[in-house]
């Protein structure tokens, strides 16, 4: 009995977690009119967390899927219109990788394979990542001019190709393979 109270309290606690976690995402993707390093890395860091907190019995994978690919969608748009406003020398190539990942986003909500963002990979961001990087870091300039910039975008493309196939086609959990921590994802209800 007290181990089974106990379990609900954790699972109070990561629910509580997973909803700030889930605020200081939607919020630090604004942020980066702000400063665009620091939301980046909140963006990033918080998406790839957010899911180790989720899967501690606060959502099922479904659930959390949609919330996940919802933020996703929201960070991306956000940073898109950032990138017109101010990243006008590389609007073009992220305007391309954004819809082509927002096709994929559609796709995805209407078929709900997760087999559809390895054909969809998200280029997109880490090409918004490598921008940012040579554009506010000066020692990481060198990212961006073109020789540099051909070759780290083909790297961040195999990179990303990797990534995909490790999450979305063999369904490794990369908390699980990586930092060793337990997922035990909540049970959807059966309907009756």
């Amino acid at each position: 009995m007290l181990k089974k109270k106990s379990k609900v309290q954790n699972q109070k606690l990561f629910k509580w977690i997973y909803i700030i976690l889930i605020i200081i995402r939607f919020f630090s993707a604004l942020y980066i009119f702000i400063d665009p390093i620091i939301a980046l890395f909140l963006s990033f860091s918080l998406d790839m967390i957010d899911g180790s907190i989720a899967a501690r019995g606060v959502l099922s994978i479904k659930q959390y899927q949609a919330i996940d690919k919802a933020l996703d969608f929201f960070w991306y748009i956000i940073s898109w219109i950032y990138s017109l406003l101010y990243l006008q020398q590389f609007a073009f190539l992220l305007t391309i990788l954004f819809f082509y990942r927002s096709i994929g986003m559609i796709i995805y909500y209407t078929n709900k394979s997760r087999k559809t963002f390895f054909i969809f990979a998200n280029y997109y961001e880490n090409f918004l990542i490598l921008i940012l990087l040579g554009t506010f870091i000066k020692p990481l300039s060198f990212l961006i001019q073109d020789n540099y910039f051909y070759l780290f975008g083909i790297m961040a493309i195999i990179a990303k190709l990797i990534q995909e196939w490790i999450i979305h086609i063999s369904k490794t959990s990369m908390a699980e393979k990586f930092l060793h921590i337990k997922t035990r994802w909540r049970q959807e209800k059966k309907k009756i």
